[in-house]
């Protein structure tokens, strides 16, 4: 019986991928990691998942009884901006802190 083969050639394994141990973490997840966040970091896919995040947190914080405590922290936050953009617009501390 003939062998069927892949019409794509298999990728070939880095030393790191190829040695059973890597000693001190592996280096080749590591790596993979750190190129698939920087991809990621790169796309157009970062704020639509921000977005997401952020959605999920404030429901899981009603969900979890602490919604009035978002309210009142988003108020502050308006608040601090509000405050921090008049003393820009009047020439005061650019780094907020006076």
């Amino acid at each position: 019986m003939a062998q069927v083969r892949s019409k794509r050639s298999p990728k070939r394994k880095t030393k790191d991928e190829t040695s059973g141990n890597q000693g001190e973490g592996n280096r080749a997840a590591d790596r993979r990691y750190r190129e698939k966040a920087t991809d990621f970091a790169r796309s157009d896919r970062v704020d639509p998942a921000a977005e997401d995040a952020r959605r999920s947190v404030e429901e899981g914080a009603r969900d979890a009884g602490v919604g009035d405590e978002l309210d009142q922290l988003k108020r502050n936050e308006r608040e601090l901006r509000d405050d921090l953009g008049e003393k820009r617009r009047r020439g005061g501390d650019e780094g907020g802190n006076d």
